[in-house]
């Protein structure tokens, strides 16, 4: 199961960075709701890899024509557990069904999970090999704050707090390395 969170938080990831690229040229308009380091987020990330506007159009093309293959993936890996979570919790369901639709689920999922690291495949592809370690570099740090924030729900404002850190550090080195 960690396996599957772990492809799916670099799913996200990289989804995110297309989604943005998609929008950069409209305003930026934030809900009021909306957490403003989240809204940033793309944007941070897009900066730390230094993504050139051909790698964001390329990215945003696979995530366009992989797109309706992960969605039907996805609703059918949602539609197995849901026919397996309604036999196992039937009345009068049998332990062939049950272990039938156990099957079902699990094929759905082993295609979902082939699906999403396809398409993370093909997006790792237009990475530079410095732009892949910086992702793997973001990768680990990302999990850990996901791990830090499991361990302590209160510290999600030191995270950001470090996160931005980060980020400052990198606009930094990026602006020497201009200025030389």
């Amino acid at each position: 199961m960690n396996k599957i969170n772990f492809l799916s938080l670099i799913f996200t990831l990289l989804l995110t960075i297309s989604a943005f690229s998609g929008v950069s040229a409209q305003e930026n308009v934030q809900d009021e709701n909306q957490n403003p380091r989240q809204a940033d987020r793309p944007f941070r990330i897009m900066q730390e890899l230094e993504l050139t506007r051909e790698q964001i159009q390329q990215i945003r093309r696979i995530n366009q024509a992989r797109r309706p293959i992960m969605q039907e993936a996805q609703r059918r890996w949602r539609m197995a557990n849901r026919d397996l979570d309604l036999a196992v919790y039937a009345d009068d369901s049998t332990d062939e069904q049950v272990k039938e639709l156990t099957k079902a689920a699990q094929l759905a999922q082993a295609d979902l999970l082939k699906e999403r690291t396809l398409t993370e495949y093909l997006i790792r592809k237009v990475l530079t090999p410095e732009q892949l370690v910086k992702f793997r570099n973001l990768r680990q740090q990302l999990i850990q704050d996901r791990i830090d924030r499991r361990k302590n729900p209160n510290r999600q404002d030191n995270l950001n707090e470090r996160q931005q850190r980060r980020l400052n550090r990198l606009q930094q080195q990026r602006n020497q390395n201009r200025g030389q």
